[in-house]
Order: C-alpha cells, then sequence, then structure tokens
C-alpha cells in the first residue's frame, strides 16, 4: 500500500510540474471569438490552469510535507504584498473593479491572487533539473512566438501594396513595422523577448562552463569558482548553438518591436551581465569574452549615439527610436521616451499624494487620470488606464505601502542570489542579476502584462527554490492512511474547483462571449427595413437584447458591457426598424445599469460620459447636460468634456455657459488649435443676435483680438480659414460685420491685412 501511495505522490507531483510548464503557453492562447482577444483569452487560461494546478499541489502537499512551502524572505515579501494589495482592495474606490480588473488588462487582485499561488506552487514542487527542462520550454514557446509575430511585417506590407503602395514607399512600410503577433501589443512582445534573451544566455554559458551544479551544492565551490576541466561534447556544442541562435532570435524580435524600454533594458541588463563575469568569473574564456561583449556594447552605443542623425540610423525606424534614446541630457530622453508619460507620470503622483498609504485599489487609475488630468494632454489619447511606469502604478494600485512590497521583490531577489545559502554558481548569479536589472529598467517606462507577469513570479520562484535548497524528499509513513487523505482532500478541493472555476472562469468567458454576439447581432440591425417587420417575429435588436440580459444575469460584468450596452441601446432607440416594445426592454435595462454604476462607480467620469452620449443619440437634451455636467464636474480639465458640456449648454439655450466654458478650454493652454475652434464658433454664435438676426460688432472686435493673440504668440490659423467667415452670410448687418471684423485682424495683424480684406469680399 506504501509503494502505491508513493506511486500517487510522484505522479502528483509529475502533473503538477507539467501544468506549471503548460502554463508558459499563455503567450499562444488567443481568444479569436473574444471582446479583446489577445488579453481576455489569456487571462481566463491563467486563472483556470493556475486553479487546477492549485488543487493538485493541495492534494500533493497533504500527503507531502517536503513539496510545502518553505520559508524564505521572498515567501515573506509575497505575503506582505498579498495583503496590502489585499487592503487596497477594501479600501478601494471601486472594489469590484479592483478585484475583477475588466477584459483589457484581465488584472486586478485576482490575477495577483493566481500568481501567489503560482509562486508558492513552482518553488515547492519543481527540482533542479526540472527548471532547465520549464525553462528549455518556455524559449522553445519564444521561438514559435516569435516567428508568429515576424508575420506581422507580410500583413502590414501585403495591405500597403493593397492600397497602391509601391516602390521604396513600400520598403518604409515594411521596415517600419513594430510587431506584436499574438500578445496584441508591440511592448509586450518586447519584454517577452528580452526575459528570453537572458534565459537564452544563461542556458548557453551553462552548458559551455559545465554542469557544477553538484559540486557548488556539496562543497560550495562558489567560494573559489575555480574552473572544472571538461571537454565539450558534440551534444553540448549544438546545445550552445541552439542557445545563441535563440537568443539572436529573441534579440532580432526585441529589435523589430522597437520598444524603447526593452531595448534600454537590454543593455543595461547586459552590461550587469558581461560586466560581473569580467571580474568574477575565472574560466579564462568566458571571462576575456565578457570583457569584449561588454566593450563592444559601450562602443556600440557610443556610436548609434554619435552617428544618431546620420540618414543610415535615421532610414531604419527602430534604429532612429533607439537612438533618440542616447544622450547625456536625462530630461531629454525622458522627453523623448514620450511627454504624454512625464505628463501621467506627474498627473499620477499628484493621487498618490491624496492617497499615500493604500492608494485607489488595482485598475482604478481613471480616477486618478480624470481628477488630476493635464490639459497639456489635449492632444493625446483622451483615456489612460495606466501611467506607464510599473513602479508607478502600484504607488496608484496600492500606495507607497504596495510600492515597497513590489520593490522589495527586486531587492530581496538580488540579495538572494548573493547569499552563500542560495549557493549559485558565477555565470547563474550574472544572468540572473542581469535579467532582474533589465526587467526593471524595462518597468520603469512600461505597464507590465499578463505573460511578463508569469515570468517574472516564475523567476522569483526559481531563486527562492535555490535559496531554500534544503528540501529533502521524505518517505511515506507506514501505516498513516493516506488513501483517506487523498481522497478526502480531493473531494474538497474539486468543490472549491468547480466554484472557483466556474464563478471566474465560466461566467467571465460566457459574458464576453455574449457581448461580442450581442455586438454582431446589433450591427446586423440596418439590413432590416420597415416592410420586413411584418413578416419577422424579432429582428436582431432583439437578439442583442436578450445576450444584454444574459450578461447581467450572470452577474456584474466588466465595464466594456456597460460601454457598449450604451450605444447599442441608443441605436435601437432611434432605429425606425426596432419594435416599439424592443425600445422600451432596451431603455428600461439601460437605465437599471445607469442606477447600477452610479452606485458603484462614484468618481469616475468615464461613466457619465458614456450616459451623456447615449442621451445625446436619443434626443434627451435635458439629461444629456445633467450627465455631461457630471462628468465634466468630475475632470473639470478634460477639453473632450469641456467641449460636450459647451455643446449641451447650447442645446439647452445657454450660450453664454458655453462661451464660458470654451474660453476656459482655450485659456488653460492656448497652444490647443481645438479648443481655439470651439472658443471661436460660441463666440460667434454669442455675438449672433438671434430675434434681430445681427451680429454684435464689440462682441465680434474682442474675438478679433483672440484670434490674432493666438496667431502671433502661438501659430494658429483660424483666422484665415474661411469657414468661419461664412456666419456673416445671410445675416442683416453680415456685409458690414464681416469688413469690420476684417478691418479689425488688419489692425491687429498688419502684415496680414490684404488677406482680411480678402476674405471679406
Amino acid at each position: 500500500m506504501t509503494s502505491s501511495n508513493e506511486t500517487t505522490k510522484k505522479v502528483l507531483r509529475i502533473i503538477t510540474v507539467v501544468l506549471v510548464g503548460i502554463i508558459l503557453i499563455v503567450p499562444w492562447i488567443m481568444g479569436d471569438t473574444m471582446y479583446f482577444p489577445f488579453i481576455a483569452g489569456k487571462g481566463l487560461f491563467i486563472r483556470a490552469m493556475v486553479q487546477i494546478t492549485l488543487g493538485l499541489y493541495i492534494v500533493l502537499a497533504a500527503i507531502d510535507p517536503s513539496s510545502r512551502p518553505r520559508k524564505s524572505p521572498l515567501l515573506y515579501a509575497l505575503i506582505a504584498f498579498l495583503i496590502i494589495a489585499g487592503i487596497s482592495v477594501l479600501t478601494s474606490v471601486n472594489p469590484i473593479r479592483s478585484f475583477f480588473s475588466n477584459y483589457e488588462r484581465m488584472e486586478g487582485y485576482i490575477l495577483v491572487l493566481h500568481l501567489g499561488a503560482l509562486f508558492v506552487i513552482a518553488s515547492s514542487v519543481i527540482r533542479k533539473k526540472e527548471w532547465a527542462w520549464i525553462a528549455g520550454f518556455s524559449l522553445l514557446v519564444s521561438l514559435i512566438v516569435g516567428a508568429n509575430a515576424l508575420g506581422d511585417v507580410g500583413k502590414a506590407t501585403a495591405a500597403a501594396a493593397a492600397r497602391g503602395v509601391t516602390g521604396a514607399e513600400l520598403e518604409t512600410v515594411k521596415a517600419g513595422v513594430r510587431i506584436s503577433g499574438k500578445l496584441g501589443n508591440s511592448s509586450y512582445l518586447g519584454v517577452y523577448a528580452l526575459i528570453h534573451i537572458f534565459l537564452a544566455a544563461l542556458g548557453t554559458l551553462m552548458v559551455f562552463r559545465g554542469n557544477r551544479e553538484a559540486d557548488v551544492l556539496t562543497a560550495q565551490v562558489q567560494q573559489k569558482e575555480t574552473p572544472k576541466k571538461q571537454s565539450l561534447t558534440g551534444v553540448s556544442w549544438f546545445m550552445i548553438i541552439v542557445g545563441v541562435l535563440l537568443a539572436v532570435f529573441n534579440l532580432y524580435i526585441l529589435f523589430k518591436t522597437g520598444t524603447r524600454g526593452s531595448f534600454l533594458g537590454l543593455v543595461i541588463g547586459f552590461l550587469v551581465l558581461t560586466g560581473y563575469l569580467t571580474f568574477k568569473e575565472k574560466h579564462k574564456v568566458l571571462k576575456y569574452c565578457s570583457m569584449g561583449i561588454f566593450t563592444a556594447i559601450i562602443a556600440c552605443v557610443l556610436l548609434l549615439g554619435i552617428f544618431k542623425n546620420s540618414t543610415f540610423v535615421q532610414s531604419s525606424p527602430q534604429l532612429s527610436r533607439y537612438s533618440a534614446l542616447i544622450s547625456l541630457d536625462v530630461k531629454n530622453v525622458v522627453k523623448k521616451l514620450g511627454e504624454d508619460r512625464t505628463m501621467i507620470w506627474g498627473m499620477s503622483l499628484e493621487g498618490v499624494k491624496e492617497r499615500p498609504f493604500f492608494g485607489w485599489g488595482q485598475d482604478n487609475y481613471g480616477y486618478v487620470f480624470a481628477k488630476y488630468y493635464d490639459p497639456g494632454m489635449y492632444a493625446r489619447e483622451h483615456w489612460f488606464d495606466r501611467s506607464h511606469n510599473v513602479f508607478i502604478d502600484w504607488m496608484i494600485a496600492a500606495g507607497v505601502l504596495g510600492f515597497l512590497g513590489y520593490l522589495s521583490f527586486f531587492v530581496i531577489a538580488a540579495w538572494l542570489l548573493f547569499s552563500k545559502r542560495t549557493r549559485l554558481t558565477v555565470i547563474e548569479r550574472a544572468s540572473l542579476l542581469g535579467l532582474l536589472a533589465a526587467y526593471f529598467i524595462h518597468n520603469l517606462f512600461v505597464f507590465d502584462n499578463l505573460t511578463s507577469y508569469v515570468l517574472f513570479f516564475l523567476l522569483l520562484s526559481y531563486i527562492h527554490d535555490r535559496y531554500t535548497h534544503d528540501r529533502v524528499p521524505a518517505p511515506l509513513i507506514k501505516g498513516k492512511d493516506y488513501g483517506t487523505i487523498i481522497l478526502g482532500t480531493s473531494f474538497a478541493v474539486i468543490l472549491v474547483l468547480a466554484y472557483t472555476l466556474y464563478t471566474t472562469v465560466y461566467i467571465p468567458y460566457n459574458q464576453n462571449v455574449n457581448l461580442v454576439t450581442a455586438m454582431g447581432a446589433a450591427s446586423q440591425q440596418t439590413q432590416v427595413t420597415p416592410e420586413m417587420l411584418s413578416r419577422v417575429k424579432k429582428v436582431p435588436m432583439d437578439y442583442a437584447y436578450d445576450y444584454f440580459k444574459k450578461i447581467y444575469d450572470a452577474g456584474t460584468p466588466t465595464s466594456e458591457a456597460f460601454e457598449q450596452l450604451s450605444g447599442i441601446a441608443a441605436t435601437a432607440i432611434t432605429s425606425p426598424t426596432v419594435p416599439n416594445a424592443s425600445k422600451l426592454a432596451f431603455y428600461k435595462l439601460y437605465n437599471d445599469q445607469i442606477a447600477y454604476v452610479e452606485a458603484e462607480a462614484k468618481g469616475d467620469p468615464r461613466y457619465p460620459f458614456f450616459i451623456a452620449n447615449f442621451f445625446k443619440q436619443i434626443g434627451d437634451k435635458e439629461q444629456e447636460l445633467v450627465y455631461t455636467q457630471k462628468a465634466y464636474d468630475l475632470s473639470p480639465n478634460k477639453q473632450s468634456f469641456g467641449y460636450a458640456l459647451a455643446l449641451a449648454q447650447l442645446q439647452n439655450g445657454n450660450i453664454a455657459e458655453s462661451v464660458k466654458i470654451t474660453k476656459h478650454e482655450y485659456e488653460v493652454n492656448q497652444n490647443n488649435a481645438e479648443a481655439l475652434r470651439y472658443y471661436t464658433y460660441m463666440a460667434l454664435e454669442e455675438a449672433h443676435a438671434k430675434p434681430a438676426n445681427t451680429l454684435d460688432l464689440l462682441k465680434l472686435g474682442a474675438l478679433a483680438q483672440v484670434l490674432a493673440d493666438g496667431y502671433i504668440k502661438h501659430g494658429h490659423t483660424l483666422a484665415f480659414d474661411p469657414q468661419i467667415w461664412t456666419v456673416f452670410v445671410e445675416v442683416k448687418n453680415g456685409v458690414v460685420a464681416k469688413k469690420a471684423f476684417a478691418k479689425r485682424l488688419g489692425e491687429l495683424v498688419p502684415e496680414k491685412k490684404a488677406v482680411f480684406v480678402n476674405l471679406a469680399k
């Protein structure tokens, strides 16, 4: 019976290790039928695989003490981080979102819990040589993922050729493609390739240096690092060649992603790796090769900086992006990484000041972005949900305590690499230290993602495992009823797994697919004609409604469901080919969700903005104004909200308010040409006396001053746009007003007087 239990123990452990390895195929997972297919499928895959693996691990740990978690500073850091992040969810401005996240990111506290479980499982069951198999399998996956991503170049080239692009222009398009493959984002692929460059380098160096782990673990040879005489076999040389090719391949993939944060991480990481080997490695070939590579990296960086403006560098979109980083002016480097980043970081730090200890909760960056919006962002994306810096992201998500918890992973991992107890070879220490440095630098400029999170926590698991090398497989105790333990534990695990998989995997998956199906059904409504209504029982919008009902009946969905419902419900209500009963059903469903989001998502202007657009589409001007005002009050510096509010005020007859709002939007950032256009048209509307159908010459004079100042100080050419001069048509004093307007502008901008006279004709 004991041998049978021993077999069960071995089988459970082997299956658990295999399942951990299978998680590494996450970059290849695509939810083709899902909303946000590059992310949602990966997130649900991680949840399902970690939960199943955890279930098997619990059964294994119940009978095998040697497979239970072992103490280490990294384990304590993980526990502290989980507690801090958990408290941040409880104190969050939107706890549900903080826990479950959304389809676009699939993170939240639920991901942190799964990563914590993955750390415990991997560090407890994977043995020495199995880590090499895990790393090798991940490198194989990286080869497949990278090869697939290179297909992006062919797709982009074919699309350009289909548009009629040929010759040198087509080659430019081909060269400028930033590949992303199944990861869906070039930055995600960049850091993925970055990590595998170091894994390939580690494997190659260890094969070349020889397998000295047994010596290190028993005699602590690492203190002297005396080279062990060996002769490389044909198999060894084959593995070295494969390792080099994998490193070079991933280097090329990183290059093609154009990810500057990953490039900077690569340079710093390899300087750390080769620099450490130069000073610590006793093997002369490795020592001098490392010295040469270290020097070559510095030389290449210097040459790239010196010739950054050359035709050769500028003709390559990737090289020109990387060369922009090479400067002694650090502020300029950060600026070239993106002014939006520096503005976002400033806004983020204001949010940290407001909630310094436990932050705003995960996935709640939108609240900070809205409240501390910088008007200088006017020409960039309207919505940001990350600060593009992992460390600042954790300050926002879980406060300074969460930031310190996340930072401690790097600090403790680096410290353990040098611990005598960890007993690493110089090559392992150098490679892992370089990888940590590279990943750290990358995270200063880009937010993290599902794939890199998994790899990072597995790296921490490996370091923890090497630190706790006191694990000795213990034989099962004779006479103990392991069968009952296995059956009892398995029964409990199956019950819990059934619930967690249903609630955290099946329901979100089902809601996601139903959302896509509802969107598809709604898009078919345009094919319905009034003549068809009498011949069909249900129109496409009816099916869309049914799927939305399924989504909400299954539980609280992510924010994307509400956003899509906003547009689809409005379209259904205003469609002449949707029955009145269906319109009323959509209206009721949407109003029910308005009540919910107003209660659960206070302070997030994104929701009232979508609600305002809904009422705008169905023609309810009063409600449009109410919700546009709410969005504006929550983010008064965001120009798009200001424009929407000004238009809503205009539609409700409050022209003075419209002028006041657009004037404010322009004055907070006078470089904004769009804000000037809104202000100009509202001012022209105010100058138009509707009952008398005339234009107020005094108000036109004041507007002329604004336009002239905009041209002189900021280069705005709106005053020369023929479109604004059309307002003088069909106005009683239009000719007189137009000439007066032109005269005043000519006085303010004398060198353009003739142009204004011509526009006034």
